[in-house]
């Protein structure tokens, strides 16, 4: 039966693909900005947070006192942002396959970081999420590659530094339940996101005013921020999935270790995936470019994933029951010892 450290990721990388399928589904069926849309689902998530999240008085003086936090949240918007951008580009299983070169990212940096041999099986798996990558931008239309392309480079880069910065955090050295953290989280995404909401705009304004031309069309005006689809939608991906993803993966993240966490989270093409041919099943869809070399990737990345999932968790609880076994065989033997005349 799986436990909570299979579980766990499991859960997070369905609730990730249904946030792709969304927002595939409104950028094809709704006139919206991306950037308004996520800071608008940031910030709802965000009071979404505070309001489960647990006070901690000391966590929040100490949120203030240091930059982590804060940075860490410009980090976050600023993913949140790229992601759909890239989906704005390409289909939700591209967009997958693009996105997944974190995970390859994340492998190069772990292993250089902790000064440890390259594994057969991470270096098979970072072959298999390349080839995806390649394939979604062999897919993309010439004239559309290049900032998609950029795009792909950047995300990979601003989730690595996202690590980095969740690492020299010296809050995650305390000893802090869920829900604390799950506050502070909050009040730093909610703060940046409203910082961003005036200051995107403003930045336009005066490039418009200064240069007499508007270079920065991806930014948003002012006007784009009532937009009533915009705000609802936001408020859903925001309050349902968003948050409750973030809840998830904070959960996972104590339960089960970073390699496990990382190989499992590869499996999100592959949902992505069949999410994708449901909803073009059942109409939610026109059309998919999904075809059979998408499969094939997509299937050899799922079949890698649960076989090094299995392998590494029935090591786990290989050394788990041999160290139990030790441990009662000692006593057994002490107590002999003690027992004997």
């Amino acid at each position: 039966m799986l436990n909570s450290r299979i579980l766990l990721p499991l859960y997070m990388v369905l609730i990730w693909s249904i946030s792709r399928i969304y927002k595939a589904y409104i950028l094809i069926n709704y006139e919206i900005n991306p950037t308004v849309f996520a800071l608008y689902a940031l910030f709802f998530a965000s009071l979404i947070l505070i309001i489960n999240g647990k006070n901690n008085k000391k966590l929040l003086r100490l949120t203030f006192e240091t930059s982590h936090h804060f940075i860490y949240s410009i980090f976050e918007i600023l993913s949140q942002i790229i992601a759909i951008l890239i989906l704005f580009y390409v289909g939700s299983t591209e967009g997958s396959h693009l996105i997944q070169l974190c995970t390859v990212t994340a492998i190069i940096y772990g292993n250089t970081k902790n000064k440890r041999d390259k594994k057969t099986s991470d270096i098979f798996l970072s072959i298999l999420i390349l080839s995806g990558v390649f394939y979604a931008l062999n897919k993309t239309p010439n004239y559309q590659l290049l900032p998609v392309f950029y795009l792909t480079i950047l995300f990979s880069l601003i989730m690595t530094i996202k690590t980095v910065i969740a690492e020299k955090n010296p809050l995650n050295k305390l000893h802090i339940n869920n829900k604390a953290k799950m506050k502070v989280t909050g009040f730093a995404i909610g703060i940046s996101t409203i910082i961003f909401s005036f200051s995107l705009p403003l930045i336009k304004l005066i490039s418009s005013i200064v240069l007499k031309k508007d270079i920065l069309t991806w930014l948003p005006n002012y006007t784009d921020f009532s937009n009533k689809p915009t705000i609802f939608l936001g408020f859903i991906y925001g309050v349902v999935l968003i948050s409750i993803g973030r809840y998830i993966y904070l959960k996972a993240s104590k339960t089960t270790k970073t390699e496990t966490l990382l190989t499992i989270a590869a499996l999100t093409p592959f949902t992505v995936l069949l999410l994708e041919l449901i909803s073009y099943k059942f109409g939610l869809f026109n059309s998919t470019s999904i075809d059979l070399i998408d499969i094939l990737i997509c299937s050899s990345v799922a079949l890698e994933v649960i076989a090094l999932t299995i392998i590494r968790n029935y090591k786990i609880f290989s050394l788990k029951k041999k160290v139990t076994t030790s441990f009662k065989s000692n006593v057994t033997k002490d107590y002999v010892k003690r027992t004997m005349p």
